[in-house]
């Protein structure tokens, strides 16, 4: 069974530690954030878990309450973005099923995705970003790598989108076309994550 410590933000099958999507993708884009100061790193971080936080808790079958739940947010720029979620819920009719599902693969990685959703009826896996550039490669491989996760699970979407929050901007539903099964296990490969994998257990 999949285990999660919040503390030391680690995840664990029978006491083996897994690595996270999020670490793999730093070794496959090593210098994506390498010119960005670490305070604003931890501000975007800190602003990102925030929004995330309260997208999980919002009803948006009843969409006046959550507006009205979205306009009690203190930091303004946190509540334009929501805003922008209830707009892009209503307009695309998002139909959210799950919220932060953690999900792994084999024992080779795990890693907490975002958003399960029906998109004008059709099974999607969603991606949620307040970055205020949007990184098409990088969720190509994020979302390639939960898609495969949920193999495990019988789980499997007709669509894959990011829904783009950015500070003080028009959001947008934006589909994304996620990287295979065979790149990703290749990368894996590459990488020597699948070797290790097998000398962990």
């Amino acid at each position: 069974m999949l285990e999660f410590d919040e503390c030391t933000h680690t995840y664990s099958i029978d006491g083996i530690i897994l690595p996270s999507v999020t670490q793999i993708i730093s070794e496959i884009m090593p210098n994506k954030y390498a010119n960005v100061n670490r305070r604003v790193l931890n501000e975007k971080a800190k602003f990102g878990t925030e929004g995330h936080k309260i997208i999980e808790c919002l009803n948006v079958s009843d969409l006046e309450s959550a507006k009205n739940h979205v306009r009690t947010i203190e930091n303004k720029s946190l509540e334009i973005c929501l805003r922008e979620y209830l707009r892009l819920v209503r307009k695309h009719n998002i139909k959210p099923i799950a919220h932060e599902m953690k999900v792994h693969y084999a024992y080779i990685y795990a890693g907490t995705l975002d958003m399960i959703a029906k998109v004008n009826n059709e099974l999607s896996l969603i991606d949620v970003k307040f970055t205020s550039a949007l990184d098409q490669e990088y969720l190509e491989w994020q979302l390639g790598m939960y898609a495969l996760a949920c193999n495990n699970y019988y789980l499997y979407f007709d669509k894959y989108y990011c829904l783009w929050l950015p500070k003080g901007e028009l959001g947008q539903l934006v589909e994304i076309n996620p990287k295979t099964s065979e790149e990703i296990l290749k990368k894996l490969s590459e990488l020597g994550y699948i070797e290790d994998c097998k000398l962990r257990r």
